[in-house]
């Protein structure tokens, strides 16, 4: 990993050049580009966090290079940061039910979409701490649940889509496109011939000779 110094420049269009000794660690201070621009050196800034979450969770990031990944791993994976765990749980549960809880995944906060069950967030996110942040974990919770295992049809249906038009409530298990390896592991499934041992050969489909030794343009 480089952590020399920022190579220097007069002009945007000039060259880079490397410092001569590129092995030893430098601190360097950073300003804020006024107006954009590289060469108008504003406000210093100092290594820090998300200023709206750190007045909640505070963060000792040191100013000297050693310590800084570790302080921010730390500040990151608190058990009082509200903002990691539930963006991770969120991920979780779109990637199995096609639509996540809470707005949109990567605009997770106060200009994103509310969460349509803020106390199963909260709970899953509480959860996915506990276990010591294990995505397997949560992955299991999540497909033995009780919304994972629903039928795709309602015994309602007319009443269902008027009052859940949008199908937020997650009342059924909404159809979603299978993803190829789901794809290709479900064929075999249900001709018999999946293979559930761990480990192996990886699988090698035929290809025709002829189209193998044809020249690949880039």
């Amino acid at each position: 990993v480089y952590s020399g110094g920022t190579p220097t420049y007069e002009k945007v269009l000039a060259p880079l050049r490397m410092p001569q000794d590129s092995a030893k660690p430098v601190v360097e201070k950073m300003h804020i580009r006024t107006g954009g621009d590289p060469f108008a050196e504003g406000d210093l800034v100092k290594p820090g966090v998300l200023s709206v979450i750190e007045k909640h969770v505070p963060a000792a990031i040191p100013e000297t290079p050693d310590g800084r990944r570790k302080a921010f791993a730390e500040w990151v994976t608190d058990s009082k940061n509200p903002l990691v765990s539930r963006v991770m749980v969120n991920r979780i549960w779109q990637w199995h039910f096609g639509k996540p809880l809470a707005g949109n995944p990567n605009n997770f906060g106060s200009t994103g979409g509310l969460p349509t069950h803020p106390k199963l967030l909260d709970h899953l996110a509480a959860e996915f701490m506990k276990n010591g942040w294990s995505v397997k974990d949560m992955h299991r919770k999540i497909m033995l649940s009780e919304a994972y295992c629903r039928s795709c049809a309602h015994p309602d249906p007319a009443g269902l889509a008027e009052f859940d038009p949008e199908g937020r409530a997650f009342a059924v298990f909404e159809p979603r496109r299978l993803s190829a390896e789901e794809m290709r592991d479900s064929v075999l499934a249900i001709t018999g011939e999946l293979n559930e041992r761990v480990g192996g050969v990886p699988c090698r489909p035929e290809i025709n000779e002829e189209v193998a030794l044809q020249p690949r343009q880039v």
